[in-house]
């Protein structure tokens, strides 16, 4: 049984220990909503680094069709250009009308009327020969006319092809650069989002170190509550121990006391003496 002052020192000290196990719950309160926060942070961190991850994939995945796009137009591109310059050389090779240049029918008319004029007209031999040999100019004149109105005509028609060619190499040459626009702005956008990753994977590791500060005080304050708990239950074992001894010697006394005023009572009433209230309460305690 603890003596009086030990008594004391043990409830003040079962006080004390209550006020910092208070004080350690609270404590640990506080660490756990803190690390909590900070792995809500964390998370969100992580999921920002998940979507962007995703968005610079489909970023990625889409420049590199638009760069294959863009391989493919290039070589349809220098296949029009081939076709160009094919163009060109046989333009080239087709002689220009000349600037005056007569027209076929009009020496067809000319030729026709001089045979007219031959075969009806009576004329002499030497007029004859005069005029055969005009026919022979105009029917030569009238050859090349026609072979130069049908290079013409040729010339022309290339020169058409030429065109729709060149068209068509325009608008490739304008979804070449679209396309190729768009791939780098792709390629600039997974670029950007690739530095945001690493950032926000560079803050998410700084809240490791923080998160682990915060588990290491709720380590610490659980060892110190667990030690202040099994401390608290000794001492608290002991003041109970020695309550109850202190109780059951208590009550011996008082019984040893009843006992002995039960014999003196015993005594008087033997020897006829005169009871007191006391002594009655005295018997009456033992009934």
């Amino acid at each position: 049984m603890l003596e009086s002052h030990e008594n004391k020192n043990a409830k003040q000290k079962i006080e004390e220990l209550r006020n910092s196990i208070t004080a350690l719950q609270l404590q640990s309160k506080q660490a756990y909503f803190e690390r909590d926060s900070l792995i809500k942070e964390q998370r969100n961190i992580r999921q920002q680094i998940s979507s962007l991850i995703s968005q610079t994939q489909q970023l990625r995945k889409t420049r590199d069709a638009l760069t294959a796009e863009v391989k493919t137009e290039k070589n349809k591109r220098s296949e029009l250009n081939t076709q160009i310059k094919d163009k060109f050389s046989e333009i080239q090779t087709l002689n220009p009308q000349k600037k005056g240049a007569k027209n076929p029918g009009f020496i067809k008319h000319a030729i026709n009327a001089l045979n007219k004029k031959i075969e009806t007209e009576v004329i002499s031999f030497e007029k004859e020969k005069q005029l055969m040999k005009q026919l022979h100019a105009l029917e030569k004149e009238y050859a090349a006319a026609v072979k130069e109105q049908a290079a013409f005509a040729q010339k022309k028609e290339v020169s058409t092809e030429l065109g729709g060619i060149k068209k068509s190499a325009d608008e490739i040459h304008a979804t070449i650069q679209e396309k190729a626009k768009l791939s780098q702005e792709n390629h600039e956008k997974s670029v950007l989002n690739s530095k945001k990753i690493d950032e926000l994977i560079k803050q998410a590791e700084e809240f490791n170190s923080k998160i682990e500060e915060k588990e290491k005080i709720l380590s610490d304050v659980k060892f110190k509550l667990d030690s202040q708990f099994k401390e608290l239950r000794a001492i608290t074992g002991e003041v109970n121990k020695s309550n109850e001894d202190f109780k059951k010697q208590k009550e011996l006394s008082i019984r040893k006391t009843l006992n002995e005023k039960r014999a003196e009572v015993e005594e008087k009433f033997k020897k006829g003496l005169k009871l007191t209230t006391e002594d009655f309460l005295v018997m009456q305690s033992f009934e």
